[in-house]
């Protein structure tokens, strides 16, 4: 019998399928790549924005962090807002006959990241002071590497 399945001539599809290729249609332009990832890395980074304030403040700003379950809370809640976004584009991409979804499906998911670092450039502009400056941007940086390498 696997013999059999191994030596089989001729492939038959499951289903029916058409000989000649069918035309894939243009997107539309709220469906490109950059605004799709844009849309669905700002949802998710609305959630956390008051929280990256109050971490930047306590990390940089020499000021206590004391609402540890609270950013648990914010941090399990970014999960799963960035899932259901990541799976809701991938959805739409999928239904508008889109064959390129596997690298948006990743970089959507992703663009939270770039939201993030956006509001830790806007933090360091706001210091104005060159030592402390140097400083965020150097930490940041590193712990932006640390998270990528794991």
């Amino acid at each position: 019998m696997l013999l059999k399945l191994i030596f089989k001539a001729e492939f038959q599809a499951p289903c029916r399928t058409a000989e000649y290729p069918r035309e894939i249609p243009p997107l539309r332009w709220y469906r490109r790549t950059v605004r799709q990832m844009a849309i669905a890395g700002f949802l998710p980074f609305i959630l956390v924005c008051t929280e990256l304030y109050y971490i930047f403040a306590s990390v940089w700003g020499h000021r206590i962090y004391t609402i540890y379950s609270i950013l648990f809370i914010i941090c399990i809640a970014l999960l799963i807002v960035t899932a259901l976004i990541t799976v809701a584009s991938i959805h739409l991409q999928l239904a508008a006959e889109d064959h390129r979804w596997w690298w948006r499906s990743f970089l959507s998911g992703g663009s939270t990241g770039s939201f993030i670092h956006a509001s830790n450039f806007y933090y360091h502009v706001k210091i104005k002071k060159l030592y402390k400056s140097i400083f965020t941007c150097d930490i940041f940086i590193l712990f932006c590497i640390k998270n990528k390498i794991k």
